[in-house]
Parts: C-alpha cells; structure tokens; sequence
C-alpha cells in the first residue's frame, strides 16, 4: 500500500550490514559493542533473538578478539547461502591500520571457521569512506557472484575471476531476479565523480553487462531490490548524514 511496515525488530543492533533467510530462521549481521556477537538469528516461531558465535579450531573468536586492545570493530558484513549451506563473511578491523576477512560456515547452531575460501587473487575496491563493502553476494548458474568492492565469480571459493565494472565503480549489492523459468542477475555500482555519486543497475545476460539505469545523488547507493518495474535503492554511506542519507528512493524501468 505504497507505505513501509515494521518487519522485524532487533533490539540495541548498532547497524544491520545483510540479512539471510535460511532453515526458516532470519540472520542479522549487526553491528554491537566490543563484546557482543556480529550475528543475530531471529525465529518467527519463538520470537527470540540469539547471539549465534563463531568458532575457529575449538575457539569462540569474539571472546579471544575482545582480548585484544588493538581491535577496531569485529562485523559481519555478508551471509549468503549456497548449495543449502549458509556462510558468513567475518571483517576484523584493526587500529593499526590492517583488515582481515574469513569466512565461516554455519553447524549445529553455531559458525565454524571454514578453510575451503583461500580468496586467492582478490583485491579491495573501498571508494567509501570508512567501509569495507561485503554484503553482496548472488548465485546464478552454478557460480557465485562476490563483491569485495570489486565483483567477482567463483564456482569453488578458491579460485575468483573478476569481472570489470565501468569506471572501476565499487560493487555494493545484486541479487538474481527469478521470472518463470529465466533468471536475470541485477547489479548495483557506484562512484564517486567529483562532489556526487553516479549510481549505476546493471544487468547481466548472456555474460554481458547491460546498464539499465544511472542517477546522480550526493551518497552512494548501498542496497536495491526488485518489484515488478519497480527498483527500491537505498542510500548512504560516506559517513555523513547528507541530505539523501538514509532514504529509499524508486525508479521505474520499463
């Protein structure tokens, strides 16, 4: 009815970076204080929230991290599931300047540190002050599409191809669009051209990238979704609130 009602909420989460539906449970990657968990899992069922931990070689990681004074932020920036398993990008963000990125697979009610991604050959593309942009991620075909600012394809998370986007524009989210028996890949980009973003929805068919639409606004578009011909984008990132910080804007495409 044209208007936004509330879903779900999840109490004292600093920031919301991706949501999955999976095994008819919804997971949150969050963004709390030092001690607390970067993944939240929601039951309709119960209605609880719980703190889902993750683990590496028999350790619960936030609970050594927070041992640790030289620890920025520790966030989960992307979950995704593939071959009905689900996985989760895990950032640590240092004072001194470093970031690491693993990625854990979730077991028996918990998130196991997963050695299957070697990520050999990525490279960041963060134009976006203070993110590190992970939270998009689509499978279409057999591969899976990853965004660590630059996109790229994998059929086994060893070995990644990257594909090149227009003016080297960073990649913030896509999703597959399911249409009776076609599935079409959608991509959002942006990039910074002097004091605005140009935001750019491609499509990709037949291994080809097909623009579908570009606007101008003065953040970058973070999030898209689908509706008929309806596009959903929404706006942020730079760590200002400017004027089109925080707001949902549609575009029809016909």
């Amino acid at each position: 009815n044209n208007k936004w009602e509330n879903f779900v909420e999840i109490k004292d989460a600093l920031h919301i970076f991706d949501a999955e539906y999976f095994n008819d449970e919804y997971f949150f990657g969050v963004g709390y204080g030092d001690n607390n968990y970067p993944i939240v899992k929601f039951s309709p069922e119960t209605n609880e929230y719980i703190n889902v931990p993750l683990y590496k070689n028999g350790t619960d990681v936030i609970a050594a991290l927070s041992q640790n004074g030289d620890i920025k932020y520790k966030r989960v920036y992307d979950l995704f599931s593939v071959d009905e398993k689900l996985f989760c990008a895990f950032s640590c963000s240092y004072n001194s300047g470093k970031t690491t990125i693993e990625y854990f697979e979730y077991k028996d009610n918990k998130f196991e540190f997963c050695q299957a991604f070697k990520m050999s050959g990525v490279q960041m593309n963060k134009p976006i002050k203070n993110q590190i942009l992970l939270n998009a991620d689509a499978v279409i075909n057999n591969t899976c599409y990853l965004s660590f600012g630059n996109l790229y394809t994998t059929k086994d998370f060893v070995k990644f191809d990257k594909v090149s986007i227009p003016e080297n524009a960073c990649v913030t989210d896509m999703f597959v669009d399911k249409n009776n028996d076609s599935e079409i890949l959608y991509i959002l980009a942006s990039k910074k051209v002097d004091s605005v973003y140009k935001n750019t929805i491609y499509r990709i068919e037949n291994n080809d990238l097909i623009k579908v639409v570009t606007f101008n606004k003065d953040c970058s578009a973070l999030s898209f979704a689908k509706q008929g011909n309806d596009f959903y984008i929404g706006l942020g990132g730079d760590g200002l609130m400017l004027q089109d910080t925080g707001t949902i804007i549609k575009i029809t495409v016909k």
